[in-house]
């Protein structure tokens, strides 16, 4: 990511790496013996997907199957990360090519029946703060039971993407 790159797609980046950073976290060795941290998790990784998922499809105009946006049930870890990682991978392209269209107002109804309205970059700057935040509470959840964690600022991501950058 060139370090010019605008704020939006820098946000769907960190939110791309903190998504992964915690994949790469439950699937180490220290989570090997600790399934009740890696469901918990999973719980949350799986709740933010969903979310990721309606927000997509608002932004295509499309409608989606989602009645709420927690489930008792979800797809094991790896299956949750390879259609997390391919969501973010899409928003992070969408990101990258939203222009003139950044601004323009999406009408769309929450999942609990309430109407909503946002712009496309609203909705890309609610999909990087919603995860940050659940991802946040996770993590400080696995510290307390003693579980490594990945890092999660903003700063941290932003300066691993300036060293690659500087070393190209």
């Amino acid at each position: 990511m060139n370090l010019h790159t605008s704020p939006i797609v820098q946000l769907m980046a960190h939110k791309k790496w903190m998504d992964i950073g915690l994949y790469d976290a439950l699937q180490s060795p220290a989570y090997a013996s600790k399934p009740d941290a890696i469901q918990q998790a999973l719980y949350w990784l799986n709740h933010i997907h969903i979310v990721d998922q309606i927000f997509r499809s608002h932004m295509l105009g499309q409608p989606h199957s989602f009645t709420s946006t927690e489930s008792s049930s979800f797809p094991p870890l790896t299956e949750l990360r390879r259609e997390a990682e391919a969501l973010d991978d899409w928003l992070f392209q969408y990101a990258q090519e939203l222009d003139a269209a950044a601004g323009e107002i999406i009408n769309f109804v929450f999942t609990d029946g309430d109407h909503g309205c946002m712009s496309r970059s609203q909705m890309l700057m609610h999909l990087a703060s919603h995860g940050l935040y659940h991802i946040s509470v996770t993590t400080h959840e696995l510290i307390l039971q003693g579980l490594p964690t990945p890092p999660l600022l903003l700063t941290t991501c932003l300066n691993n993407e300036a060293k690659v950058e500087i070393a190209r």
